[in-house]
C-alpha cells in the first residue's frame, strides 16, 4: 500500500531516544518555515523578511509536543536532541482527535458472531513502516506516548496501567520502550500531576536505561509450592527485615509469599495453603508447622507489607500476629501525599518490573494455582524492592517524613488497626444532626439545579436520583455541549470524569457547577449517612 508521509519523523544527529505519538496534529501538518531567517511557525507570511514561509511539516510543534518538550527538560534530557515519530505518519480522516483516528484506523468486521474491532489495512502498513524505521536508526530506547503508541510498539493495551514500565518492543525486541501518559490526554483532562510524573518515568526509567548495558531488570530467586522442609530452610536463613504478602480465595488464604535480601539477592517463596485441588498440606500438623515458622519470624524481624490492615485481618484468623511492622502504602503517602498509593503505582515508581496486576487474574487459567503463586511472589518482591528505595529516600531527600512515620504513623499503626476491627461508637443524635444539614443544603443544590435547567433535571416519576441519562440529554442535546465519550466503550458519558473535563472547558456554566455539586452532596449521604449501622 502506498503511504502519503504529510509529516516525516525527525532523527537529530547524536540521538539516543526515540518518542513515539499517535498521528500528526493540525500544528503539525501546517508547520511553515522561512526560507530566508529559518523561523518556523504556523504563518504563511514571515514579516521580519516580507516573504512567504515555506510548508515544513514537523512533528510534536504544536500545544501537546510544546508540553512534552517541558516534561523532557524536567527530566534532564535536551529536546534537541531528542528524535520525533509518530504511528502514521499522516492526519485522521475528518479531525485531529483519538475519536477520529479510530474511525480512520480501525474497523469493525464479524467473526462468527462476534463483532471485532481490528487495524485497517492501511494502519498495518504504518506499522510496518515503523518497523523499517526502527531497523533504520535504532534508538537505544523508545517513549511511546500514549494507547496507540504503547499498542503499535507493544501489543499492551491500558496507557494507564503501563505507563512508566519497561517493556520490550515487538517491532524490535532488542529495544526497550517505557510509556507515558500523551501530553494531549494531560491537556485535555488537565491531568497537571502526570506531568511529574511523566517527567520522573524518563528521569527515572529512560536516562537509567541509556546508562545500563545489558539487563533491562534486576532479577531475584524464587521458589513455589516447597517441601515442608525447604520452608522450614528458607525460614533459617532470614536474617532480618522481609516482606510478606498473602492472596486469597474462597473465603480463606490461598497462599503467602515471603521475600527477603540475602548478599545482594531477593529471595522469594510462595507457600500455598488452598489449592484449586484442596488443602495443599497433607497433615494439619504440617500446615501448623508452617504458621507456627511464620510467627517465629515475625517474632524475630520486621515484617514489610503494603496496604498491611487488609493482610492483618486474614492472619489474625490463623493466629498470626506480627510484632513490629511496617507499611510501604502509608510509608510513600507520607513522602508523596498527592500521588497515587497503589502497589502498582509504587512498584512503577521505584522498580523494573513491568505492570503484571491483571496477572492476579486466574480465571479459566489451565495452571490457575501455579499462575497466583508466581504473582504473589511479585507482590513480595515489588514490596521490598519499594521499601529500600523509601528507606534511602527517607536517609535523604525525605528526612522529615521519615521521622514523622516512625515516630507518628508507624506507633499508631495498632491502634488504627484495632479502631478498624471494632468500629467507632457514632453518637445518634449527631447522626441525625448531619443527616439534617446535608440534606437541608441537598434540597437547595436540587432546586438551584432545577431552575438553572430551566426544569429538566429534577428526579422523575419512579427514580430516586437524577439519571446520567437525564445529565447527558440536557448537556449534549440540550445545550449541545461537546460530548464527552469513555474511553472504552466510545459512548458519550457523565460521569465524574467527564464532568471534570466539561467544567474545566466552561468553568463558568452555572449549570454544571450545580450538577457536581448535587453528585458531591448525593455521595456524601449514600455512602456516610444513610446506611446500615451497626447496632451495640
Amino acid at each position: 500500500m502506498d503511504l502519503q508521509v504529510i509529516v516525516p519523523p525527525t532523527y537529530p544527529e547524536g540521538f539516543e531516544v526515540l518518542f513515539v505519538g499517535e498521528a500528526p496534529g493540525e500544528d503539525e501538518c501546517n508547520w511553515h518555515t522561512c526560507p530566508t531567517c529559518n523561523y518556523s511557525s504556523l504563518a504563511l507570511f514571515c514579516k521580519k523578511c516580507n516573504v512567504a514561509t515555506i510548508s515544513t511539516p514537523e512533528g510534536f510543534v504544536g500545544k501537546s509536543g510544546q508540553l512534552l518538550s517541558k516534561i523532557v527538560f524536567a527530566s534532564g534530557l535536551e529536546w534537541s536532541k531528542i528524535a520525533k515519530s509518530n504511528v502514521v505518519k499522516r492526519p485522521p480522516d475528518e479531525g485531529y482527535d483519538s475519536e477520529s483516528f479510530q474511525k480512520t484506523f480501525y474497523e469493525t468486521i464479524r467473526e462468527g458472531r462476534k463483532k471485532v474491532i481490528k487495524r485497517t489495512a492501511e494502519l498495518e502498513s504504518w506499522i510496518e513502516l515503523l518497523k523499517d524505521e526502527l531497523a533504520t536508526h535504532k534508538p537505544k530506547v523508545i517513549v511511546a506516548c500514549g494507547a496507540e503508541a504503547l499498542q503499535a510498539l507493544t501489543g499492551s493495551k491500558g496507557i494507564t496501567k503501563y505507563r512508566g514500565s519497561i517493556l520490550a518492543c515487538s517491532l524490535a525486541p532488542y529495544i526497550p520502550v517505557v510509556p507515558i501518559i500523551h501530553p494531549a490526554a494531560i491537556l485535555r483532562s488537565a491531568q497537571w500531576q502526570e506531568l511529574y510524573i511523566s517527567s520522573e518515568i524518563i528521569s527515572r526509567k529512560v536516562i537509567s536505561l541509556l546508562q545500563r548495558q545489558d539487563d533491562w531488570y534486576t532479577p531475584w530467586q524464587e521458589t513455589t509450592a516447597p517441601l515442608l522442609e525447604d520452608w522450614l530452610d528458607y525460614v533459617k536463613k532470614v536474617n532480618g527485615p522481609f516482606t510478606l504478602d498473602i492472596e486469597t480465595r474462597a473465603g480463606s488464604i490461598a497462599c503467602f509469599a515471603v521475600c527477603y535480601n540475602d548478599n545482594g539477592i531477593d529471595r522469594a517463596i510462595c507457600v500455598p495453603i488452598q489449592t484449586t485441588r484442596g488443602p495443599y498440606w497433607q497433615t494439619e500438623e504440617d500446615e501448623y508447622e508452617v504458621w507456627n515458622s511464620l510467627q517465629y519470624l515475625m517474632d524475630n524481624f520486621p515484617v514489610i507489607n503494603h496496604n498491611i490492615f487488609y493482610d492483618l485481618d486474614w492472619l489474625e484468623e490463623y493466629d498470626v500476629i506480627p510484632r513490629d511492622v511496617h507499611d510501604t502504602m502509608l510509608l510513600f503517602h507520607r513522602y508523596y501525599p498527592e500521588l497515587p498509593k497503589k502497589l502498582a503505582f509504587v512498584n512503577m515508581w521505584f522498580n523494573d518490573i513491568p505492570y503484571y496486576k491483571d496477572d492476579g487474574s486466574t480465571w479459566g487459567y489451565a495452571q490457575p494455582d501455579e499462575k497466583l503463586w508466581h504473582y504473589n511472589i511479585k507482590d513480595a518482591v515489588s514490596t521490598l524492592r519499594a521499601w529500600r528505595e523509601l528507606v534511602v529516600l527517607g536517609e535523604d531527600i525525605f528526612k522529615h517524613e521519615r521521622r514523622l512515620y516512625d515516630e507518628h504513623t508507624r506507633p499508631l499503626l495498632p491502634i488504627a488497626y484495632e479502631m478498624q476491627q471494632m468500629g467507632m461508637v457514632a453518637e445518634q443524635p449527631e447522626v441525625n444532626f448531619a443527616k439534617g444539614v446535608l440534606e437541608a443544603e441537598f434540597d437547595k443544590i436540587r432546586q438551584k439545579l432545577e431552575i438553572v435547567s430551566d426544569g429538566q433535571l429534577v428526579i422523575k416519576l419512579g427514580n430516586k436520583k437524577i439519571t446520567d441519562q437525564q445529565v447527558m440529554k440536557y448537556l449534549y442535546s440540550e445545550l449541545e455541549l461537546p460530548p464527552i465519550k469513555n474511553r472504552k466503550t466510545k459512548k458519550p458519558t457523565a460521569d465524574e470524569d467527564a464532568l471534570v473535563e466539561l467544567l474545566i472547558k466552561f468553568p463558568k456554566l452555572e449549570v454544571l457547577q450545580a450538577i457536581n455539586a448535587e453528585r458531591k452532596f448525593g455521595k456524601a449521604l449514600s455512602s456516610y449517612i444513610n446506611i446500615d449501622w451497626k447496632q451495640e
